[in-house]
């Protein structure tokens, strides 16, 4: 959540829990019964209830502070939160991403890359990093798909304007930290192959297929195979501006 100095801060891990709750709920009313699971667990306390309550007139004194005009509102079983769209990295990054992607539909590409570039920057190292309980990490790897799918989308419109030399570094981080992910691990086959290095590129669908195999006990999809068929033989419309190969469904969600 931004102020205009910065993210603000917080220094009571519940509270920081709670208006975590608060925000992913996005104006909707979180109920009480959410905010003690997310802090507590299956465990809460006898008092649960009552230092919740502690934690809001603490948030509502800081926010009033930091942010006026922001309210938490109560509600018969629970609470909403008031803030624009600008106070949240979340919001500003998917409204960022969709302009970004309506660029790039429109054939605008040097604009769509821009903006999903902006749009990445935003991230500071993993969402929701510090905040414990289940809850939180499903939260936190449902932000980080989505940061990842701008990333791949980044990674596409570059191939299209020819950037694919440009990105191999970046590529090869990225399959190191998801070695699973065929879209990721197609998008540096395509890349190395256009950059005259289909030896590479090869060498690249060898180790996924074995890294699948040996972790998931599964082949790659049909994309990632049609792909290498590809450029065993050379084919010619992977030389192309605007390749077919990156409207492939490759099969996704498979990142280590």
């Amino acid at each position: 959540m931004r102020t205009e100095q910065g993210p603000l801060i917080l220094r009571s891990g519940r509270q920081k829990v709670i208006l975590a709750v608060l925000l992913l709920s996005e104006g909707r009313v979180a109920p009480t019964e959410q905010l003690i699971e997310a802090v507590w667990g299956g465990t809460p306390p006898p008092t649960a209830r009552s230092q919740v309550q502690i934690c809001i007139s603490a948030l509502r004194r800081t926010l009033a502070a930091a942010l006026p005009g922001r309210t938490i509102e109560t509600h018969a079983y629970g609470y909403t939160l008031t803030v624009r769209d600008d106070d949240l990295d979340t919001r500003v990054f998917n409204r960022t991403v969709r302009a970004g992607q309506r660029a790039a539909a429109d054939g605008r590409l040097n604009e769509g890359i821009a903006l999903l570039q902006e749009a990445l920057s935003i991230w500071r190292g993993s969402a929701l990093a510090d905040l414990p309980g289940l809850m939180m990490h499903s939260e936190a790897a449902r932000l980080e798909e989505k940061r990842l799918s701008a990333i791949e989308q980044r990674m596409e419109i570059g191939i299209e304007l020819g950037l694919h030399r440009e990105l191999i570094d970046d590529l090869a981080g990225l399959v190191a930290e998801y070695p699973l992910n065929e879209r990721l691990n197609g998008l540096m086959m395509l890349s190395l192959y256009r950059s005259g290095r289909q030896a590479e590129a090869l060498a690249v669908y060898r180790k996924i297929r074995k890294n699948l195999a040996e972790q998931l006990a599964l082949q790659p999809g049909r994309g990632l195979r049609d792909l290498e068929h590809a450029i065993l033989n050379q084919d010619e419309s992977l030389e192309s501006v605007s390749p077919d190969w990156l409207r492939i469904d490759f099969v996704r969600g498979r990142a280590a």
